[in-house]
């Protein structure tokens, strides 16, 4: 479970390298090293990732209520510089105030300077936040416990487990309607 002092450490993939290095006492060359460190970052870019259906239409429509919009990623063996392009490639970057990649922030979610560095930013409470992830240790128990209103992105197989969140949906256009009529809102203050 998330402790609030938690430290959570952060390894480049030339980090990794060495690591395997060390494990197997093999050597690489720098050359060898830069080559595989860029194929690892870079192979997200061969198997992109799926955008969920509907984020494109949700971001639009926060954008259009004027609501901030940032991303805080956890980035493993690819780069932000790696998710940016596949970003552009859905359409999708335009919308985003700023972007949050572990690899360059050197924080991971669920540590709180994740949370709170947006708050800061955007000189705004956390509670005056919606944090929307789907992991229930690193994004949604971690944003709660800095008081951001958190919602969870469930699957219609775990919809119904217990979750730490405000409120839980399967389609973006599911949370989309609660903003508009208001329903999240009372949700969160039941």
């Amino acid at each position: 479970s998330f402790k609030k002092n938690q430290k959570v450490m952060q390894y480049s993939n030339l980090d990794k390298i060495s690591a395997i290095e060390n494990k197997f006492n093999i050597y690489l060359s720098d050359n060898i090293k830069t080559n595989l460190n860029s194929n690892i970052s870079n192979t997200i870019l061969k198997y992109l990732p799926r955008l969920y259906k509907g984020v494109s239409d949700f971001l639009k429509f926060c954008k259009s209520k004027n609501y901030k919009i940032t991303l805080v990623s956890n980035t493993n063996f690819s780069y932000g510089s790696s998710m940016r392009i596949v970003m552009k490639n859905d359409n999708i970057l335009n919308y985003f105030d700023k972007l949050y990649f572990s690899d360059e922030t050197k924080i991971r979610k669920p540590n709180p300077k994740a949370f709170l560095n947006i708050c800061k930013d955007f000189s705004i409470k956390p509670n005056e936040c919606l944090f929307i992830g789907d992991s229930e240790t690193r994004d949604i128990v971690g944003a709660k416990s800095q008081g951001l209103f958190t919602a969870k992105k469930c699957t219609t197989k775990n919809i119904s487990e217990h979750s730490a969140a405000d409120t839980k949906f399967v389609a973006f256009t599911e949370l989309k309607e609660k903003i508009k009529k208001g329903d999240f809102y009372n949700e969160i203050s039941q």
